[in-house]
């Protein structure tokens, strides 16, 4: 299984990580990095014991998707003593962030409460999709931009760094790159 392959990998080498250099095709050990994993839904077991394998593997941190229970999450996190990395945002409502009507707010105080629940859980990032969807793209709009800067602020009052997610709609993410560069609370998500 790839568990038992990466807890192979680790053992052997001693090392936190192994990336690829794609342009080069050599192989580059990365130390002294922490390695985090994503929890998933998809899979037969639970968040928890998820949590649990990844630390069984000899994995520091993991990171969840956006739910009710993060609480948990971050209690096990700091029983296992492992770092509880971030938090996946909802995608669903991504498209929705660009427009200036009532799906608009709702999709703007989606995120907020993210932010918020982030900072009351001590999670320092939350993943966020500037789009989602391959079909009906339309450009990137003000009111966009004014509704992620509700929640970049919010993020900044909150102590919580915005990670925008590279996905479909890269005019979506350059613009709010350029947009938010200036903010410290602000960064990217290479997935």
């Amino acid at each position: 299984s790839i568990q038992n392959f990466l807890v192979f990998i680790l053992k052997k080498y001693g090392i936190y990580g192994i990336m690829n250099s794609t342009k080069r095709r050599r192989t580059t050990v990365v130390y002294k990095t922490k390695l985090c994993l994503g929890t998933s839904e998809q899979f037969a077991i639970t968040i928890e014991e998820q949590i649990k394998l990844f630390k069984e593997s000899g994995f520091e941190g993991f990171f969840t998707m956006w739910d009710k229970h993060l609480k948990k999450y971050r209690k096990l996190a700091d029983e296992l003593e492992l770092i509880f990395q971030s938090v996946h945002a909802p995608f669903e409502n991504a498209a929705k962030m660009w427009g200036n009507d009532g799906e608009a707010k709702h999709a703007v105080e989606e995120l907020v409460c993210c932010v918020k629940d982030c900072a009351e859980v001590n999670v320092p990032i939350l993943v966020v999709h500037p789009y989602i969807g391959f079909e009906e793209k339309a450009n990137p709009t003000y009111d966009g931009v004014e509704n992620f800067r509700i929640v970049v602020e919010e993020a900044k009052r909150c102590n919580v760094k915005i990670a925008f997610e590279n996905v479909e709609g890269e005019e979506y993410l350059r613009i709010l790159m350029d947009t938010f560069k200036i903010y410290e609370n602000v960064g990217f998500c290479w997935d």
